[in-house]
């Protein structure tokens, strides 16, 4: 067990190898304690490989086994592995919840060297929201205990994520100080990867101050030692770090082969962070080089990314302060109910005796309140139907109010900021007129994007906001059709589709015609947006007694079981590119089914992948007609 354990930054093979043979001996022997710590390399194993449920699952056994025959060492350490692989999926509530729960184990147990590490952890979740006060205050307490203890090597990681924090509020000074002195203790213990890290934030320290030669030499020594260790994801910021210098340097060929990497392996490890990271990099590159189309398309990658996390990051500080607002309240109440438990206990005592006394009297006063308990009973029951009218409204009008703000968020900040970066190059003089002007159908393409979305979301606003009324009148289907055959013949001509409007023109319904106009012109975009150069696309209609039902169908890549119900889930958004890379809000196909029900029809689909889709809806006949 011990050795497949220092394996765990040379050789995952070997870790996995000896644990399992580890296992196979604790199990024939029932050696408890030992099928516990196996389980744990197990977990160390999965987290590595990035399989993080894999990971959670093995560490919950040794922590249930570590609780079971008391040995609390491995408790502890269990408790803040799951913690880190909450902090790695992104759960950062569930991270912090946990980090607390095993800091106050720490404390009960008096185990100094765990709370330290707990402090510690907090700090450096903090210090991903760059809340520097509040990482400083956590790291701070990790020190004084360490301090305390004597231990050298684990103080000195603290003073290394002590000087990654200086670095981001530019206090170079006291980072260096903090930084020569963990240099020094984990070169003597052969600490490989803090001694790696402690390098990479050395060199971060002279990129920072735009030394890159002294940057450049430090990110070596850091990549010497990675390449000694079998844990691809610390390389990443070591990579990115390494590739920042060398563009400073104008090496701008191996600044690209560094970037590179750093995009491989984050994409490998689903690391967004990294992705956004290598984007950004590849961007800069791009642009020093003068690709200014491919730089570009780095840069929406980069911006999209960014939005993303940046959401998230603002959703994790909230949830950091929640978790911990929660964690506080839970405790509270839990020293609470013990009290009162404390009390009723002592109250019960004064009861059975008087029960004892007064057994007559008690049941006089029980009969007499039993209708009053049923009374309060059904009072409860109605309130507790209201909570739940109420608790179904807020979470429906919550659904709605992310939805909005997604689609604001990345379906039109990100061309719009796009648009905006374009227009500073041409202004700065990096990109001339002429390669300003090669943009321009871009550019169009993110104008009709915008307006497209824009119109959608205002009609879609509307259903939310105040409950969409319908004003019903007769509409001739063809005219409509025609319309928005014209309004699109552009984007059509582009990818050389047909389109064949087949609807005659005494088909009148008795619609909204506005309403008709949106769901027409959503469906011809989703049928051309997912149908391949040279496609086609018919339009009809069919008699059915009271309605008409009407058909759009192309010959486009189709969808499968799963995207077919996903589309028409009013509760979210849900969308995919098409065959030329086209965006969408994932909010069309949704309006059209809200839009075609308020007028009293049904919209579905039939569709095949590689084939093509077919969606139908009905609409009310003219009251004319179906006179």
């Amino acid at each position: 067990m011990d050795l497949a354990f220092e394996n765990r930054y040379y050789n995952l093979d070997t870790l996995y190898l000896l644990t399992n043979e580890a296992l196979g001996l604790s199990e024939s022997i029932d050696f408890k304690i030992g099928k516990a710590k196996c389980y744990f390399n197990l977990g160390t194993f999965f987290s590595k490989k990035g399989k993080h449920e894999l990971a959670l699952k093995n560490f919950s056994i040794s922590n249930n086994q570590a609780k079971e025959h008391a040995e609390y060492e491995l408790e502890l350490t269990t408790i803040d592995a799951i913690a880190y692989e909450y902090e790695f999926k992104g759960n950062f509530t569930l991270a912090l919840k946990t980090y607390l729960e095993g800091k106050e184990r720490a404390e009960s147990l008096k185990n100094f060297t765990s709370l330290a590490n707990f402090n510690a952890n907090i700090a450096s979740l903090y210090l991903q929201l760059n809340d520097y006060d509040m990482a400083l205050n956590y790291y701070t307490k990790a020190k004084i205990i360490r301090v305390k203890l004597g231990k050298p090597i684990a103080l000195a990681k603290t003073n290394c994520n002590i000087a990654h924090l200086n670095i981001d509020i530019k206090k170079f000074d006291i980072a260096l100080k903090n930084l020569d002195y963990s240099l020094k203790i984990f070169k003597e213990n052969a600490i490989l990867d803090w001694l790696a890290y402690a390098y990479e934030i050395k060199g971060k320290l002279f990129l920072k101050k735009n030394e890159f030669e002294t940057a450049v030499l430090w990110y070596q020594k850091s990549e010497a030692i990675y390449k000694e260790l079998d844990d691809e994801y610390y390389q990443i910021r070591m990579l990115l770090g390494m590739s920042e210098a060398l563009l400073g340097l104008n090496k701008n060929e191996l600044s690209f082969k560094y970037a590179n990497k750093a995009r491989k392996l984050s994409e490998k490890l689903t690391f967004t962070k990294g992705s956004k990271d290598s984007a950004r990099m590849l961007f800069l590159i791009n642009k020093s080089n003068g690709e200014f189309e491919t730089a570009l398309q780095y840069y929406e990658k980069y911006q999209t990314l960014k939005d993303s996390l940046s959401i998230k990051e603002n959703n994790k500080a909230l949830m950091l302060f929640k978790a911990q607002k929660e964690y506080e309240e839970e405790k509270e109440e839990f020293i609470e109910a013990n009290e009162e438990l404390v009390a009723k206990q002592k109250s019960y005592v004064f009861i059975s005796i008087g029960i004892l006394i007064f057994l007559l009297t008690v049941l006089f006063l029980v009969k007499r309140n039993e209708k009053n308990y049923k009374s309060l009973n059904q009072k409860l029951m109605i309130q507790q139907a209201n909570l739940k009218q109420s608790e179904k409204q807020l979470r429906y009008t919550n659904l709605t109010k992310n939805k909005l703000f997604s689609i604001v968020g990345h379906d039109l900040r990100g061309p719009i900021i796009s648009f905006q970066e374009l227009i500073k190059l041409h202004l700065k003089g990096s990109i001339s007129k002429k390669e300003f002007i090669a943009f321009v159908p871009k550019l169009k393409t993110y104008i009709d994007s915008i307006a497209f979305t824009l119109d959608n979301l205002l009609h879609w606003g509307q259903t939310q906001i105040n409950g969409l009324t319908t004003n019903p009148t007769n509409n001739i289907v063809q005219n409509i059709l025609d319309d928005n055959i014209s309004l699109l013949s552009e984007i059509a001509s582009k990818k050389s589709i047909s389109i064949q409007n087949n609807i005659s023109s005494n088909i009148v319904s008795f619609a909204d015609g506005n309403h008709l106009d949106v769901v027409v012109r959503n469906l011809l975009n989703n049928a051309l947006k997912f149908t391949e150069v040279n496609g086609e696309i018919s339009i009809g209609a069919a008699d059915r007694l009271n309605f008409w039902e009407i058909y759009i169908k192309d010959t486009g890549i189709g969808m499968d079981k799963k995207t077919i119900d996903e589309i028409f889930n009013t509760d979210k958004t849900y969308s995919t590119v098409g065959t030329n890379r086209e965006k969408g809000t994932g909010l069309g196909i949704s309006l059209c089914k809200e839009l075609i029900e308020l007028n009293g029809g049904k919209i579905w689909v039939e569709s095949s992948l590689n084939i093509g889709s077919s969606f139908f809806f009905t609409l009310p006949k003219s009251e004319l007609i179906s006179k």
